[in-house]
């Protein structure tokens, strides 16, 4: 579930020309008993800031990260 959440946003937020191939989310939510899924978002929002921050790095010709 949490691969489809992170490619919904990735798509929404126009970030599919950055490659994903690295990024790896696991786990499962609720990590607490309530019904808002938020160690899933907090994880999805990171991973999409990551990837936005290598591909500023190699844009500025900064090796990956």
């Amino acid at each position: 579930m949490t691969l489809s959440l992170f490619q919904h946003l990735r798509h929404e937020l126009d970030l599919t020309h950055i490659p994903d191939a690295l990024v790896s989310i696991t786990g499962a939510d609720p990590v607490y008993p309530m019904p808002f899924r938020l160690g899933e978002a907090s994880a999805v929002v990171l991973a999409l800031q990551g990837m936005m921050l290598d591909a500023l790095r190699t844009s500025q010709e900064m090796p990956p990260q």
